[in-house]
């Protein structure tokens, strides 16, 4: 277990050792070895939502501040609280004039905005004559869409991939280095299946342990990466970066190479693991670092042909804002350096929900991913700079019922569908259109305690066995048939 440790520490201080020296940049390793990544920044943006069920509405009122890193409370910008009220759709009061507090109070119903970059909220009551369904659901932000934003991504990393092929073909064809097309099909075969793969487990795994062991996993399988020489690896990685930010330091445009350095870097270590059996390579790599040529490698970007075109349309966007080399080569990956569909928002924010369920709910287990106090209230707590918020979006819901007792002692004489059979119960009903509805409810509001409910059903509903089959008629059925554990039935 000590030698997994230490090799789980090794591979992410390598994303560490460009982490601590770009701090102000937030310096993103799309590369293949960094397996972990860091949030800078000095505020944090709070949000504290309470919600209630009353009247079939969801009551939500959303308190948003930020906070310092010594506790200090302060209102969220202008900019922020301009942006939230016109995507809500309303005015923000003052929940604490002293901390400038805002708050957000709303009624919802149906599916809508919730505070964030591609939130949504779904609210829905189902009312039925046993009783009622309700089922709350949230995307607190980001995407779901797996399958497009994979595609996008696969076809970005490919296209640089691509580029950076090319570019190397360049480097090494002046320097006539032998076997150079080595370096491309290397490029643009598994280390383009590499990077595709790392993108499809921080997609897939919530859990940063999971993430990393698997792709440790795919590097000592894929490149023949020896465990044993991971210290080796590190103190190499730690001369060449060292090398790498004092030539970096002396050039005008360091933040345009940004980032490329370190693609480079990397490029260049798995190149000399990849293709052991190309040594006068691997030599030419180490005696002539390419990390050291990103301000060459910027300039080949940006003189391409889809990266003017690029920079004409980027200078059509309201902010005007400049594109960098590293946003270029990577434009169309929706996890670029930051971004809100996948590593949560740019700033870092904490959630806190809380959802209060009506008294005279049904106890029954309610099915939630929340954690529930078991007196009707449920709670989630989130932050964009946890581990486990890269993956999948986080995400709320859930569902509970509600008895209406009066209806089946009246006509059942007992409490015939409860617990979860009323949940299941619901979604049925909710299935059908007015006509076969109306047919439903008119068999049992003519029932009483003397019939057998199920039976009754059978005989009088007057859907064919297509239609009930695709309805799911004899599943519903079974709801109405006492448990069959019981004495006497």
């Amino acid at each position: 277990m000590e030698g997994a440790n230490f090799l789980i520490e090794a591979l992410k201080s390598v994303a560490l050792l460009f982490n601590e020296s770009k701090k102000t940049h937030k310096f993103c390793l799309w590369t293949l070895i960094s397996l972990s990544l860091f949030f800078s920044g000095c505020e944090e943006e709070k949000n504290n939502v309470s919600m209630e069920v009353k009247d079939g509405n969801l009551e939500r009122n959303s308190s948003i501040c930020s906070t310092t890193d010594n506790g200090e409370t302060k209102p969220i910008s202008k900019e922020r609280l301009d942006a939230l009220e016109k995507k809500l759709g309303i005015a923000a009061s003052d929940a604490d004039k002293t901390s400038g507090t805002k708050i957000f109070r709303r009624k919802l119903k149906g599916v809508t905005d919730n505070e964030y970059e591609d939130g949504k909220i779904c609210f829905y009551e189902f009312k039925t004559q046993l009783g009622s369904g309700s089922v709350y659901l949230e995307r607190i932000w980001g995407n779901d869409d797996l399958v497009t934003d994979l595609e996008a991504d696969f076809k970005a990393v490919g296209h640089a991939c691509q580029l950076l092929s090319e570019w190397m073909d360049e480097v090494l064809a002046k320097d006539k280095v032998q076997n150079r097309e080595k370096v491309g099909e290397f490029i643009n075969g598994p280390m383009l299946l590499a990077a595709k793969n790392f993108i499809t487990y921080k997609r897939v795994y919530q859990k940063e342990e999971d993430r990393i062991a698997r792709f440790i996993m795919y590097l000592t399988d894929h490149f023949k990466l020896d465990i044993e020489r991971i210290r080796e690896i590190k103190l190499e990685l730690g001369e060449r970066v060292s090398r790498y930010e004092a030539i970096e330091m002396n050039q005008e445009k360091k933040n345009e190479t940004d980032g490329l350095g370190a693609l480079l870097l990397v490029t260049s270590i798995l190149i000399e693991y990849g293709l052991p059996e190309n040594p006068e390579l691997s030599a030419y790599l180490r005696n002539n670092p390419i990390e050291t040529k990103s301000a060459e490698f910027a300039e080949f970007i940006m003189e391409r042909p889809e990266s003017q075109a690029l920079m004409t349309d980027s200078q059509n966007e309201p902010a005007n804002k400049k594109l960098e080399p590293i946003e270029i080569l990577f434009n169309g990956l929706t996890i670029k350096l930051i971004d809100s569909n996948f590593f949560g928002p740019d700033n870092p924010r904490t959630f806190s929900y809380t959802l209060a369920i009506p008294e005279n709910t049904l106890p029954v287990d309610i099915l939630t991913n929340g954690t529930s106090t078991g007196s009707g209230i449920i709670t989630w707590q989130y932050s964009s700079k946890d581990k486990y918020s890269v993956g999948q979006p986080p995400f709320a819901y859930a569902s509970w019922c509600k008895l209406d007792e009066d209806f089946q002692n009246e006509h059942f004489g007992k409490i015939l569908v409860d617990k979860n059979k009323l949940l299941d119960y619901t979604f049925f009903i909710i299935g059908l259109n007015p006509e076969e509805l109306s047919e439903w409810e008119r068999v049992l509001e003519q029932s009483n305690p003397s019939d057998n409910i199920a039976e009754l059903l059978k005989q009088n509903i007057s859907w064919s066995e297509e239609k009930r089959k695709i309805l799911g008629f004899d599943d519903v059925i079974r709801l109405f048939e006492p448990p069959k554990s019981e004495p006497g039935k």
